[in-house]
């Protein structure tokens, strides 16, 4: 598990810095380029963060196959 930790928020890194602007999921007609879902994981780990979710600490999420669940996804992983 502590792979998954540092390898998602590492991969979305080195693809933003490779290639930002290119699509990196479609939720209905909404594209979000790589650059997008950085923007929008770290304002939500950030907002996570701010209630105290850190290292460690459990997140439940129930969430359909979204857009939010993928920012979760890597919000929860740049966490800890």
């Amino acid at each position: 598990m502590s792979e998954m930790r540092s390898s998602l928020p590492d991969m979305l890194e080195r693809s933003v810095i490779a290639r930002g602007g290119d699509v990196f999921f479609r939720a209905g007609e909404r594209r979000y380029s790589l650059s997008d879902t950085q923007t929008e994981v770290r304002e939500l780990a950030d907002r996570l963060a701010g209630c105290d979710i850190g290292p460690g600490d459990m997140l439940a999420v129930d969430l359909p196959n979204c857009a939010e669940f993928v920012f979760v996804l890597f919000a929860a992983a740049s966490l800890g």
